[in-house]
């Protein structure tokens, strides 16, 4: 279509090629080809979405929309792909911090808002804690999630893939009058923005003739973007929105969020944010682990709910202190290993293999130990995985 692949100075460099895909911007296809309907552009610059979520999720949704391609609305693109969640593990454990979120979020009135923070240390569940917030939004529009990361730090990388989910989230809503009705919000929240917001959201809001506004003046286009938030959440009062991993967010996008938060005591607006920790002055909660109680059902969750060996829960608890993400890494270990098995009846635990392999007790040591275990050709697999995301044909692999 253009002429030449999206990173020509990479080829035929396949590790050069996943490094640019993952850290540069590619051109939009109808700008090296005029001829190219806007439908072709925006499957291409679909394929092609850093965020493995963002793109195609199955070959039978792309085949649908090329096979449309002369009559579907761009808008609607991904609206035919086969998507299927992959099951978290039971969320439990935290009852007591995730009702004081709930309760704080039912607490706004129309005259201000909230920030909320939640804290703890690596491996105890905050971003699990942060899509539980956004499952359980009341809102017809869905929650805006925002995640940081260090692989693209362009300008406003992390609301560019945030807004990308949110589209997403509104051709999912099920019931078709619920649909319209966030489809409507947007709408009127964007009025008077188009310029500014027309390439983040035209996945939702039809912006045919308005005019898009090049950003100039990056400190107003900024706060546009705050402003559409602000719209939001005061005709639904008590939107939702989260922010996985805040220091990590592109400069851009962080500056969107001191905006906002400028704008809090008179926006009825949820801010929910994960850190480290949490200023003294703000509400939060902090994270310190699942509790013995509760690691029963969390382990028995993760292991499909079937009967788990009754002194695990206490002799991994002794060991990790509840710690959600260590305690799932080491049961992944012994599954490995082959230390932990299912049998008739439930799983059994061979503790004299498990405590062989001397498993550390560090988070990054632990990882770095299962990965040191994986052999050349299956991190070759991974490598590939990295890039297809975290649903893909397995003939792709082959």
């Amino acid at each position: 279509v253009a002429g030449h692949h999206p990173f020509p100075e990479a080829n035929p460099n396949l590790n050069a090629l996943y490094d640019f895909l993952a850290s540069k911007n590619f051109r939009d296809v109808r700008e090296l080809n005029a001829s190219a309907s806007p439908a072709l552009g925006a499957i291409i610059a679909r394929l092609l979405q850093k965020d493995p979520d963002a793109r195609y999720q199955s070959a039978s949704g792309l085949i649908y929309d090329l096979s449309h391609i002369k009559t579907i609305d761009p808008r609607r693109l991904g609206s035919h792909d086969a998507i299927q969640d992959i099951a978290l593990t039971r969320f439990v454990g935290y009852d007591q911090e995730f009702s004081k979120a709930i309760a704080a979020r039912a607490s706004i009135k129309n005259t201000g808002g909230a920030l909320f923070y939640v804290s703890g240390e690596s491996g105890s569940g905050k971003t699990r804690f942060l899509l539980e917030l956004a499952n359980t939004t009341q809102t017809v529009v869905p929650t805006l999630e925002v995640r940081g990361t260090s692989v693209d730090t362009a300008p406003l990388a992390c609301i560019r893939a945030s807004f990308s989910r949110l589209e997403r989230s509104v051709w999912a809503i099920e019931n078709p009058d619920s649909q319209k009705r966030a489809l409507a919000i947007l709408k009127q929240a964007a009025e008077g923005l188009e310029g500014y917001i027309s390439p983040y959201l035209s996945g939702v809001i039809d912006f045919q003739g308005s005019k898009k506004v090049a950003f100039d003046d990056q400190s107003v286009a900024l706060g546009v973007f705050a402003e559409f938030l602000t719209r939001i959440a005061k005709i639904e009062p008590g939107y939702t929105i989260t922010v996985d991993n805040e220091s990590a967010v592109d400069k851009a996008t962080a500056a969107i969020f001191v905006m906002l938060r400028r704008q809090i005591p008179t926006v009825p607006i949820f801010v929910a944010l994960t850190d480290s920790q949490f200023p003294e002055s703000m509400q939060g909660v902090s994270l310190k682990g699942v509790p013995a109680s509760s690691l029963p059902a969390f382990i028995s969750g993760f292991l499909g709910n079937r009967v788990i060996p009754p002194d695990a829960p206490e002799k991994i608890f002794q060991k990790f202190g509840g710690n959600p993400f260590m305690t799932i890494e080491y049961l992944r270990a012994a599954l490995d290993s082959g230390a932990l098995e299912f049998e008739t009846g439930g799983w059994k635990m061979n503790w004299e293999d498990l405590a062989n392999l001397a498993l550390p007790n560090d988070l990054l040591a632990l990882t770095l130990r299962r990965l040191d275990g994986i052999a050349l050709n299956e991190r070759a697999v991974l490598q590939h995985a990295a890039v297809f995301g975290m649903r893909f044909n397995v003939n792709h692999l082959f």
